[in-house]
C-alpha cells in the first residue's frame, strides 16, 4: 500500500468519533464491507449498528472497508 493511501486513511480516521482500534490477537476477524464510498457507508445507520454490535463482543474484531474515491482509484491500481 502506498504512503498516499495510508495518509488518506489516517486523515479520514482522525475525524471519526467512536471508532474502535481492533486487537487482532483475539477472536474472529470480521471484514464489514460497504459497496460504495466511505461517505455513504459512514452515513448508513445499519452499517454503523453492525460495526458497533461486532465490536461490543469480546470474541470479534471488526474493521470496515469501502470503495476508493474517484481521485484515489489510480493509486489503488
Amino acid at each position: 500500500m502506498s504512503w498516499k493511501i495510508k495518509k488518506w486513511h489516517q486523515e479520514l480516521r482522525s475525524h471519526e468519533e467512536g471508532s474502535v482500534r481492533p486487537i487482532w490477537a483475539r477472536g474472529q476477524n470480521v471484514a464489514l464491507v460497504y459497496p460504495n464510498l466511505y461517505y455513504f457507508g459512514m452515513s448508513n445507520l445499519g452499517f454503523q449498528t453492525l460495526y458497533k454490535i461486532f465490536n461490543e463482543q469480546a470474541e470479534f474484531n471488526c474493521e470496515r472497508f469501502f470503495l476508493p474515491d474517484q481521485e484515489m482509484w489510480a493509486e489503488y491500481q
